[in-house]
C-alpha cells in the first residue's frame, strides 16, 4: 500500500510477521533463514562502509577555520564554465549547522545564500613560508595619485566580462597594476569615472550581437 514501508529481509522477525499455522519445525527453521539473512546483510552493509571510508572521511570544522568552497556553488565569474577554477576562497566558517552544513563569510558582491553542505568545502592548508612566493604578498599594489600620495581609488584596466543586463548588469573589472585573477565583479555606478571604457564595452557587446542575429541558420 501506498505509504507503509514494505516487508524486507531485515525486519522478518518483527512480531506477526511469521504465520501462525506454521509447524514448530518450520517456524525454527524460518527463523534461522532470517538469522542468516540478516548477517549477511550487516556484514555487506559494513564492507560497503569499509571501502566508501578509504576514499572520504569526516570532516568536521570550527569557527574561524578557512576553507575553499566549490565554484559550482557560485556564480559563475565568466559565460564559459569550463574555464572557472573548481574551488573558490578561502573563506571563514563563521557558523556551524548540525556538523553537515557551515556558513562562510562571503564577499558581498557574492548575490547567493552563504550556507554550504560540508561536501561542497575543502580545507585550507596554507603553504609553508618557504614555499610562499615573494609575489603573493604584493597582490594589490599601492596605488598614488599624481601627487605621488597613497590613495585607495584603484583605476580601471579593462572590463572582462558582463552577467545581467539593465540596471542589474555587473562588469567583471581588471584593475590595474593587479593580476586578472584579482578581477571583481561591480555594477554600472561604480564605474562613474571611466564612462569611455563603459560604452566602448557596450558597443562592442551591441556589435557582437548583432552579428550572431545576422548569421544565417546555415552560418551558425
Amino acid at each position: 500500500m501506498i505509504g507503509e514501508n514494505p516487508l524486507t529481509v531485515a525486519n522478518l522477525d518483527i512480531v506477526g510477521a511469521i504465520a501462525p499455522t506454521l509447524t514448530p519445525l518450520m517456524n525454527k527453521l524460518f527463523r534461522q533463514l532470517c538469522d542468516r539473512a540478516q548477517n549477511h546483510i550487516l556484514k555487506a552493509k559494513w564492507q560497503q562502509k569499509y571501502y566508501a571510508d578509504t576514499k572520504r572521511r569526516a570532516v568536521e570544522y570550527a569557527v574561524g577555520d578557512k576553507v575553499w568552497l566549490s565554484s559550482k556553488c557560485l556564480p559563475p565569474f565568466n559565460s564559459c564554465p569550463k574555464f572557472e577554477p573548481h574551488y573558490r576562497g578561502p573563506f571563514e566558517v563563521i557558523e556551524g549547522i548540525e556538523t553537515v552544513a557551515y556558513r562562510l563569510a562571503l564577499p558581498p558582491t557574492y548575490e547567493c545564500h552563504n550556507a554550504f553542505h560540508v561536501s561542497q568545502l575543502v580545507p585550507h592548508r596554507p603553504p609553508p613560508p618557504d614555499m610562499v612566493l615573494p609575489e603573493a604578498d604584493a597582490a594589490w599594489p599601492t596605488i598614488r595619485d599624481s601627487a605621488g600620495n597613497p590613495t585607495e581609488d584603484y583605476e580601471v584596466d579593462y572590463i572582462m566580462d558582463q552577467r545581467g543586463s539593465g540596471d542589474e548588469a555587473q562588469y567583471l573589472v581588471k584593475w590595474r597594476g593587479t593580476p586578472e585573477g584579482q578581477a571583481t565583479w561591480e555594477p554600472a555606478h561604480h564605474l562613474t569615472s571611466c564612462p569611455a571604457l563603459l560604452r566602448g564595452w557596450r558597443r562592442r557587446q551591441q556589435r557582437r550581437l548583432q552579428a550572431r542575429n545576422n548569421l544565417g541558420p546555415s552560418e551558425a
